[in-house]
């Protein structure tokens, strides 16, 4: 296998305050494009989708350079495309997504980053016949797998698995026959998992589980009877589920759940006369959550709740009147809230952001002045280190990539020291940040070769110092201090989000996950011995910590 790689690294320096990363492209194959993809990291390994003539598209493995990535497995022998991506999931050390061998249809596979590892895990539909389409998406929930399968039989039920192919079940035929219930949506809570399923009784509802059949149950009939309640945007916030349905009697609204048929309510009736709420997503800043909403006299605007009916009111009009302005992909990024705003009269579609106060929500700038769009699609916001990345267009169909720390000023397209190429982003999926060398990956068109594996490299020091601020402090304990295989954080105070991110002494980030609860552990397995820095967010408190592993 022929493999160039074209160094383009050069550090950009900035007339303004925001330090420009080092750009650097990685040319798989010769010949045309890889279309590589960034999916996960597991076990210190990069695991990508990428093409090549003589396998077609398959899984690959790198370790985030040229000549450490090689071909996972050949899943489907020849040039016919084996993998068949339709979402994947990191679970116990070992990613799991859908392709297809040519034999057994599009099933379920895993691998833990060897090609000996890289197997099929069921056979869920036997035969040539396909389990999975490209709505099946899979999910971690209370440490199980969870996701949409065809067995033949059922049509698309709930499937739970341990990772195990004698663990990998289907867990409750709900929609009986062949039609299935289509299920989507799944989101934990305190140990159980809701979700959505479609039933001929009930239409479209909530449902939940506790990994069991029995355990499987229908939550409440918000939509009477058999029409859609439209259950979509799922979010945990103050240890309920927050979502949008629609009911007979209020329309399409905010309806928060503690899981039981008694404790799911409309939150509030933000439009008397009609739907409170459309399209769009659920995001948490502070102690606030986030949504865009419409009240019938000022159109679609941000709207903030604190989870209580009294506390949900709107946050910002932005264009006063009813014009108002439709707000998509609510992001939180280094303590700011991004989003795409769309105001067809004057602006068009273009990057917003939010410190969480009326004042500081504004635009951040006009990518595409005048009614152009900056965004012709969901823009993809990114935190990496202390900015935030993201795609837009200075011209219409000219998507380029973006950095921001939150202001106008050091709002820049930045790209790497080549000829100018039009349209670089257009085929972005997703950015992913690979621990092993603190990098945030992408797919990018930046030179003649086509779309290839392309990554940034912030090499400043973030966190860059180990105390903390005496203000707005988070009150944790990280212990034993020195950790061998894995240390504990305790938190005594409540909190909505949280977040930890574990650096070495130059900066490198070899850790980050999210918090959910009070007491968790943190595996530190792949992480060498030394000295570290535990960067702790909790809402809008921080605690930096040193820790010692040993």
């Amino acid at each position: 296998m022929k493999k160039l790689f074209i160094p383009l690294m050069l550090l950009l320096t900035s007339a303004a305050h925001a330090q420009l990363p080092v750009f650097t492209g990685l040319e798989l194959f010769s010949g045309g494009s890889s279309m590589a993809t960034p999916l996960a990291e597991i076990n210190g390994k990069l695991i990508l989708s990428s093409y090549e003539a003589i396998y077609g598209n398959e899984p690959y493995v790198s370790d985030g350079t040229v000549a450490g990535t090689t071909l996972l497995k050949d899943i489907k022998p020849g040039t016919g495309n084996g993998f068949n991506y339709f979402g994947g999931a990191v679970y116990n050390g070992k990613y799991y997504f859908t392709a297809n061998d040519g034999t057994n249809g599009t099933e379920i596979w895993y691998t833990d980053g060897t090609t000996n590892g890289t197997q099929l895990l069921k056979d869920i539909n036997p035969g040539a016949a396909s389990a999975f389409n490209q709505t099946n998406f899979m999910t971690v929930s209370a440490g199980k797998l969870y996701f949409a399968a065809d067995n033949g039989v059922n049509g698309y039920e709930v499937w739970v698995s341990d990772g195990t192919n004698a663990g990998t079940t289907m867990l409750k035929d709900i929609q009986p026959g062949g039609v299935g219930c289509d299920p989507q949506l799944f989101t934990e809570l305190n140990g159980k998992t809701l979700f959505s399923a479609t039933t001929a009784t009930y239409g479209q509802e909530l449902w939940i589980t506790d990994g069991t059949s029995a355990g499987t149950q229908l939550i409440q009939d918000i939509n009477t009877g058999a029409a859609n309640a439209g259950i979509a945007n799922l979010i945990k916030f103050n240890n309920e589920i927050f979502f949008f349905a629609r009911s007979v009697v209020d329309g399409y609204e905010v309806w928060h759940t503690d899981g039981t048929g008694a404790g799911t309510l409309i939150l509030k009736d933000i439009n008397p006369s009609g739907d409170g709420v459309d399209y769009g997503n659920f995001a948490i800043l502070g102690n606030k959550l986030f949504f865009p909403a419409k009240n019938g006299v000022n159109g679609e605007e941000l709207w903030s709740s604190d989870g209580t009916a009294a506390g949900t009111q709107l946050f910002k009009d932005a264009f006063p009147g009813s014009d108002g302005m439709l707000i998509r992909n609510l992001t939180v990024c280094n303590g700011k809230l991004y989003f795409r705003g769309i105001h067809a009269a004057t602006t068009g579609a273009e990057p917003w952001v939010s410190d969480g106060t009326v004042a500081g929500t504004f635009m951040l700038k006009d990518l595409n002045p005048g009614t152009g769009h900056g965004f012709a699609n969901l823009p993809k916001f990114t935190a990496y280190k202390k900015y935030t990345y993201f795609t837009g267009a200075q011209t219409t169909g000219d998507i380029q990539l973006w950095q921001t720390d939150g202001t106008t000023a050091n709002t820049k397209l930045i790209s790497p020291p080549t000829a100018p190429i039009t349209n670089p982003l257009n085929l972005t999926a997703q950015f992913l940040l690979y621990t092993k060398d603190s990098s945030l990956y992408f797919t990018a068109g930046y030179d003649a070769t086509g779309a290839e594996l392309w990554k940034i490299t912030d090499t400043t020091s973030y966190p860059n110092s180990v105390t903390t601020t005496a203000h707005n402090t988070a009150d944790v304990r990280i212990y034993p201090n020195p950790a061998h295989h894995n240390f504990t954080i305790n938190i005594t105070q409540s909190f909505k989000s949280g977040s930890i991110t574990l650096t070495d002494v130059t900066g490198r980030i070899v850790k980050s996950e999210n918090l959910n609860t009070k007491s968790e552990i943190i595996s530190l397995e792949g992480i060498a011995p030394g000295i570290y820095i535990a960067d702790i967010w909790l809402d809008d408190k921080r605690s930096t910590q040193k820790i010692v592993i040993e």
